[in-house]
């Protein structure tokens, strides 16, 4: 490689200059004993001293004080310095402790190692804000593996929805059916057992097996890489394979012996709380003395002083990782029907129609309403878009409603339309509705009954739970369909 840049009238001595600074560029990536002993103290002990107290995680080492509500007055109590978070709804409900060790947890290991997983599945692509809820609610559904194991995916995308990426609770699902059939219900320990696993990765996977199981196993996430970037001031797409491969180095080079699963949060929340991807507050780093990315950019910003030369990049610390263009989701058109079986004019006795998605693919498995795919040429040709696919949903309804025993005379009325973005997919969704009347109980009764009959259709209660537990797209849906009510009542009255 260094023959291949260097040109063949080039002297010996300038070979040797390139060869010289391959070297120095592939030592600054590297980690000398002394710079892992330093960097492994110093971020352990701002860590213990700054950590963030979430449901999931369990620092004994913890110098934090936190004041503590009393949940009647709201008033706040004496502080107490915090060891342990419990896992377990059960365990914090009669306000016990377990093991004191850092990878000690509610009852088991394996019990704290299920806590990280469900924790480290949500955390994927959702801010920890939003999972906190949905993290408690899960475990009072959910408190063990076996407890999962014995569930279904309807039920669990009813828990999951709202948090986005189900494909995420379906591998926690048949996850834990792996676990309870090849382990006995008890998560493995190591990386490698634990790779087995349906929907465990090599992140996860080092995820658990440190933090749970105390092994020294380093960990990569986006934060990860971020951190490592600027400490080492890593040039080049971190996506590419022998960058990825790097991170991954360093990071098992640093994680520590002792504390490899605090040290490994460490890592992560220097990088979600100082070491941001476009605000560092670098000044409050405990790894600025180590930082390359840093040192860089004051040397540039001096070199700079009293320059008058145009057109000059200053070094930041955000130069580092490098940015990498996303590609744009891919815009796609849907029309959707909301179709509501009325029972006379009861505005408490209204059921909404709604179709199951395939098991395979985007949503799959959850409850919509009706709806066709808009060609993109139909997508586009101004007001006559606001009827595209119309046709094509009625071609889909009328049979439907046949079979539900369901007048098939329907006239759509345009309710309106909303945007819903995916990581990869950018959706319009063009919404129709129908209400249907019906006076007599028994034809009522009759059309929900024929219904039930049918395989991935059914009406649920428009003010049922289950409205609640739909998925965020089909929320939306219905959110205009409610707004309209609204206005049509105000309007009447």
């Amino acid at each position: 490689k260094v023959v291949k840049v260097v040109k063949e009238e080039d002297s010996a001595d300038n070979l040797i200059t390139v060869s010289s600074k391959l070297e120095s560029a592939s030592e600054s990536r590297c980690l000398t004993k002394d710079e892992i002993v330093e960097i492994r103290s110093t971020l352990l002990d701002w860590y213990d001293h700054n950590h963030r107290v979430l449901p999931w995680r369990r620092n004994p080492f913890s110098k934090l004080k936190r004041f503590e509500k009393d949940s009647e007055t709201d008033a706040p109590s004496q502080p107490e310095e915090i060891e342990i978070e419990n896992c377990d709804p059960r365990a914090q409900k009669n306000n016990t402790s377990t093991s004191s060790s850092e990878g000690g947890g509610a009852g088991t290991e394996s019990q704290f190692a299920y806590c990280v997983w469900v924790s480290e599945m949500m955390l994927q692509q959702t801010q920890v804000k939003t999972v906190k809820a949905y993290y408690q609610r899960w475990l009072e559904r959910y408190p063990t593996v076996q407890d999962l194991a014995c569930s279904d995916l309807e039920t669990v995308n009813k828990l999951w929805a709202g948090l986005g990426y189900y494909r995420r609770a379906k591998f926690l699902l048949e996850g834990a059916k792996y676990v309870c059939t090849h382990h006995d219900g008890h998560l493995p320990s190591n990386v490698q057992d634990l790779l087995k696993i349906p929907g465990i990765g090599l992140y996860t996977a080092s995820a658990i097996a440190s933090i749970a199981f105390r092994r020294q196993a380093g960990v990569v996430d986006g934060n990860v890489i971020r951190v490592l970037s600027r400490l080492r001031a890593l040039e080049g797409d971190p996506r590419r394979s022998d960058n990825t491969k790097l991170h991954w180095k360093l990071s098992n080079e640093l994680v520590d012996a002792d504390r490899p699963g605090c040290f490994n949060q460490s890592l992560m929340e220097l990088g979600a709380t100082i070491c941001t991807p476009k605000a560092p507050q670098c000044n409050s780093c405990p790894l600025r003395g180590n930082c390359k990315a840093l040192g860089k950019a004051k040397e540039s910003s001096r070199r700079m002083k009293g320059s008058t030369k145009p057109g000059i990049h200053v070094v930041s610390v955000t130069d580092y990782p490098e940015k990498v263009k996303k590609k744009p989701p891919r815009e796609e058109t849907i029309r959707s029907c909301i179709f509501v079986l009325r029972r006379d004019d009861n505005d408490k006795d209204k059921h909404f129609l709604l179709v199951k998605r395939p098991d395979k693919g985007l949503l799959a498995g959850l409850w919509e309403f009706p709806n066709v795919p808009v060609a993109e040429k139909a997508a586009s040709l101004g007001k006559a878009s606001k009827l595209a696919g119309r046709n094509d949903l009625l071609e889909l309804l009328v049979p439907l409603l046949d079979k539900c025993t369901v007048d098939r005379e329907i006239d759509l009325k345009l309710l309106g339309e909303f945007t819903h973005v995916f990581s990869h997919i950018k959706q319009k969704n063009i919404v129709d509705y129908y209400e249907a009347k019906v006076c007599e109980d028994f034809l009522h009764r009759q059309i929900l009954r024929s219904a039930r009959a049918l395989p991935k259709v059914k009406f649920v209660s428009c003010s049922s739970q289950e409205v609640k537990e739909l998925s965020t797209g089909v929320r939306k849906a219905i959110n205009l369909y409610t707004k309209f009510s609204k206005e049509k009542k105000m309007h009447i009255s």
